[in-house]
Parts: C-alpha cells; sequence; structure tokens
C-alpha cells in the first residue's frame, strides 16, 4: 500500500427551502448561531450521507448501520456479531477495518467487563500506541471534518403546522407538528486527511478516490426525504501534500462571497477563492496535487484555477 500523506478539504453545498440539520432539542428547527444568523451542521450529518451512499449505491458494507435482520444495537455488540460471522471469539480491530467508514472515520468501541479478554494483544498494543485507555477501544479515523457553517445569513422560514393521521396511536388520532426550513444556507465544510492516522486504520488511495469520485453524488442521492430535498453540491477541493507535515488550517478563513445577505440562489453571489488560491501559491512545492469538483454553476472557478494554478498538478473530476 503507498503511503497516505496529508489532505486538506473544502467542501461547499446550497440548501433551499430544506432543512439541513435539525435540532432534536429544539422541535427540530435548522441548528443556527443565532448571534451571527449562520447556520450550522454537524460533521455527523456530513458523514451519515458518505455511509449511507457507500453502502446504499456502491455495494460497500459500513459498520455503522443496523444489522441486516433491521435490529440497532450498540458498536460493541455489533462488533462482536460480525466477528462471530468470520468466525472469531469477539471484537478484532483488524477485522472491523475491512470497513471503509472505519477506515475513514475511526471506530469507539466501549468495553464490557467480559470484553477486554476478547481482544488481541497485538490489537491491544495497537491501541495503546494511539492513546486509546480504560473502558473502550478507539480507532482514530484520519478523515475528520468540522461542524459546517453558512457562508451567508440564513433565514427560516416561518413553519406551517403539518397534520398526520398516522403518527398517533388512537384510530381517531393524528398529530400536529411543525416543520422548520432554511430559505437558502451556503454550507462550508472544512475537512482533513492525517496520513500518519491513515497507517492505523488502513486507509487506501483506492478509498479516497471515491471519496473525491462520489461525494457530490452522497449529498445529491442521500437527501431524497422531505426534509432533505433541495440539497446541491457546488464545489469540493481536497488538497494533497507530500507529507505529513503541512497544514493550512481552516481553508474556509480564505474564501469570501459578495453578498452575504437576502441570497436565494447561486445567481445572487459570487464565491471569491482569490485568497485560497494566492496560499496555495505560497506552499505549490509542497503540494503533491489538487483534486477539484465544480458544479456548473461554479464554473466561473474553472479559469482562475487553472490560470493561477498552472504549476500544481490540478484533476478536475
Amino acid at each position: 500500500m503507498n503511503k497516505i500523506n496529508n489532505s486538506e478539504i473544502l467542501l461547499i453545498y446550497e440548501a433551499k427551502y430544506t432543512n439541513p440539520n435539525g435540532d432534536p432539542d429544539n422541535e427540530n428547527k435548522p441548528r443556527m448561531d443565532y448571534a451571527t444568523s449562520r447556520n450550522i451542521v454537524s460533521d455527523v450529518r456530513l458523514k451519515r450521507f458518505i455511509r449511507d451512499f457507500f453502502y446504499k449505491h456502491l455495494g460497500m458494507d459500513i459498520f455503522v448501520r443496523k444489522e441486516d435482520d433491521g435490529s440497532t444495537v450498540d458498536a460493541t455488540t455489533r462488533a462482536n456479531n460480525i466477528a462471530q460471522k468470520k468466525g472469531k471469539k469477539g471484537a478484532d480491530l483488524e477485522l472491523l477495518k475491512e470497513f471503509i467508514d472505519i477506515r475513514f472515520f475511526g471506530v469507539t468501541l466501549p468495553l464490557k467487563k467480559q470484553g477486554k479478554k476478547q481482544v488481541k494483544e497485538q490489537v491491544e498494543k495497537q491501541v495503546k500506541e494511539q492513546g486509546s485507555k480504560g473502558s473502550s477501544i478507539t480507532l482514530t479515523g484520519p478523515l475528520q471534518f468540522t461542524w459546517g457553517y453558512s457562508l451567508n445569513e440564513v433565514e427560516i422560514l416561518n413553519s406551517p403546522s403539518i397534520t398526520s393521521h398516522f403518527a398517533g396511536a388512537k384510530e381517531t388520532g393524528g398529530s400536529i407538528g411543525k416543520f422548520w426550513i432554511v430559505k437558502y444556507s451556503l454550507i462550508s465544510f472544512y475537512g482533513r486527511i492525517n496520513g500518519k492516522l491513515a497507517e492505523y486504520t488502513g486507509l487506501t488511495y483506492d478509498d479516497i478516490k471515491k471519496l473525491d469520485e462520489n461525494i457530490f453524488e452522497a449529498i445529491l442521492c442521500e437527501t431524497s426525504t422531505r426534509s432533505k430535498i433541495g440539497h446541491h453540491p457546488l464545489l469540493y477541493m481536497r488538497i494533497e501534500y507530500n507529507d505529513n507535515l503541512v497544514l493550512l488550517g481552516d481553508l474556509r478563513r480564505f474564501v469570501d462571497i459578495d453578498k452575504k445577505k437576502g441570497i436565494e440562489n447561486t445567481r445572487d453571489f459570487e464565491l471569491d477563492i482569490s485568497r485560497l488560491i494566492d496560499r496555495i501559491l505560497n506552499i505549490q512545492h509542497k503540494i503533491s496535487k489538487l483534486v477539484v469538483r465544480l458544479d456548473t454553476n461554479m464554473s466561473y472557478l474553472e479559469n482562475e484555477i487553472k490560470n493561477k494554478l498552472s504549476q500544481v498538478y490540478v484533476n478536475f473530476i
């Protein structure tokens, strides 16, 4: 397996008349930073898009899902069930590396009283090298995302009441609820692939290629429910470095838009990545390649990237 080096990721997608990430503790309203009027989205929500797409559409089994019979179990029980199917006696992290979501995001297995005896000595040694201790086995994933936030100020639309005649337990019953949506949110995520941690989970270049080639489709295909229709990916950029020592930090710091209020679609603003391009130019000798995917509404960025980064190997997907 070729050595994996550090990468940094910028992902931007739009959400129109939809709920990007509801807060169950607040009537399932879209999560907001009300001080800045920014819409926020958890990294767990983005990871769920990726996991579900790989499982449903690419036919790749994933660890974080329900059992084949539809039952929901805790992580340790799922790991033990998998081990039993493979003829093993207990949870084995080497076995769990067969799952692409563990190779990406890692895994934490809480250990029950008898659980520690089931872990092989070689796995315990590997866990100790990563600093895990106490009542759980932790394999830290090399691919991590921050919480996402909108680049624009977001308006939550007043919710109409919705009714259901099938939600209540009584024949004559039903339920009345609220359905909250944002008008328009330009959501941005920053992510990293840690080359050193990739060694522990067995992440491969083929895994990373699958992420590059399918993250747009994951957002499109896994937002097909009433609360999620309205998502559309706009930009994906992955900067791959020559080693594991270089990082620019949160790439969103170098991204601007020319309008932050009253946005309703991509025609209302222009995305400005000139400061990001300048940063890339400053360290171009440390970059192995730049992977870029653009929606047609962002095609005006292609020439800027090609012209200004002519000395960088750019792979447009």
